[in-house]
């Protein structure tokens, strides 16, 4: 083992650790393109990026996947009880930023890192 360590996989059933997997990608994408998209409507604001086309071309693409990733997140269920991550509240008018803080299950528990050992 290395000076980090390596993951292994605990007892969670490989259905149930695929789609943990397949959760914390599309969570990250989330979180990237979330960033992404702040950074290209500053720089779009300051007038930064001379070129309009190419801001508004990668705003948008940035945005359509920003968009594809939360609604992964979003109508994916929890691979452990079937019923959604997070409860419904306030900050469900923002799906994307209620699954992006969201790192078990509201229901039953079960973390998203639940297929990991570290």
């Amino acid at each position: 083992m290395g000076l980090l360590g390596a993951m292994e996989t605990t007892s969670v059933s490989p259905r149930v650790a695929e789609a943990l997997r397949s959760r914390r990608a599309a969570r990250r994408l989330n979180g990237y393109s979330l960033v992404l998209l702040v950074a290209f409507l500053a720089l779009g604001l300051t007038n930064v990026i001379g070129s309009t086309k190419l801001w508004m071309a990668l705003f948008f693409a940035t945005l359509t996947l920003h968009f594809v990733a939360a609604l992964r997140m979003a109508f994916r269920a929890c691979p452990g009880c079937g019923r959604p991550f997070a409860k419904i509240s306030l900050l469900s008018l923002v799906p994307s930023l209620e699954e992006e803080m969201t790192i078990q299950c509201q229901n039953c528990g079960l973390r998203i890192d639940a297929d990991t050992k570290q």
